[in-house]
């Protein structure tokens, strides 16, 4: 048998196949709509005016914080703490998800947050905003090379719904009195004098407890008055931490003094 002659045969076969196939879509095609008729039916799209109503409200929002980059040491100390926690306060079905881990065992940096979510109406007077806290850094007295000490007694905070505890180490009240209040103190002043945020002025309040969130549970029987073992050691945020902003989903640091400066 010729191969050849047969494998010729068979796509000329297929092609006679595909010229009918054409053909018969051709025939079966329907006659455009005059637009008239289209005019008359058109319904106009609404996504067109949500968008333009979810750009019009739209607020851009931002915050502060010291970035707290965590050594092998660090986890393994704080590992081992919320399984002591998690072991000990068991009948209160509490489970300390821990914050320096994301969900997939992922390594995640901690922070010390300054300020609460801020709001501004457009992005430019947030990056003006930033500019202008940037320069009010720079105009002060530079500081020393600055560890952040935490203190090695961990406090619980529960948010306003009661829903979720987080579990914290607060800073040391000298060196909140000596670094931690003065840059809050700038962010405020920023706030006042250039009125470009919606969140005119922070209230004393949020940074008098300044702390690093550590981990959370969601157990609602956690009593009041319970008492937290403290940490076997202390821990702190290095000297080379960096003063951070979040611009969309940027993370970018802000510049403090010349650190060698007196």
């Amino acid at each position: 048998m010729d191969l050849v002659q047969a494998y010729s045969s068979d796509s000329d076969i297929d092609s006679d196949s595909d010229s009918s196939l054409k053909e018969e879509a051709e025939q079966d095609k329907l006659p455009l709509l005059p637009p008239s008729l289209l005019d008359k039916y058109h319904i106009e799209p609404s996504v067109k005016k949500r968008k333009v109503d979810t750009m019009i409200n739209r607020i851009w929002t931002s915050f502060i914080y010291l970035d707290w980059r965590l050594t092998a040491r660090d986890r393994n100390t704080l590992s081992q703490y919320l399984a002591l926690c998690n072991t000990k306060f068991k009948s209160y079905e509490v489970d300390f998800k821990p914050l320096f881990y994301s969900n997939f065992g992922t390594p995640l940096n901690l922070h010390l947050t300054l300020s609460p979510n801020l709001r501004f109406a457009t992005e430019t007077a947030r990056d003006k905003f930033f500019s202008r806290l940037q320069d009010r850094l720079l105009d002060r007295p530079g500081w020393l090379d600055r560890t952040v000490q935490l203190q090695s007694q961990p406090t619980l905070l529960r948010t306003s719904g009661r829903q979720t505890t987080f579990l914290t180490l607060p800073v040391s009240f000298k060196l909140f009195q000596d670094y931690i209040h003065p840059i809050f103190s700038d962010i405020n002043a920023t706030l006042a004098q250039e009125s470009l945020s919606l969140t005119e002025k922070i209230s004393e309040s949020f940074i008098t407890h300044a702390h690093v969130s550590i981990a959370k549970t969601w157990a609602t029987t956690l009593p009041a008055d319970l008492v937290l073992p403290p940490l076997p050691t202390t821990l702190a945020i290095p000297a080379d931490h960096r003063l951070q902003y979040d611009r969309n989903r940027e993370s970018l640091t802000l510049a403090l003094p010349n650190r060698e400066m007196v």
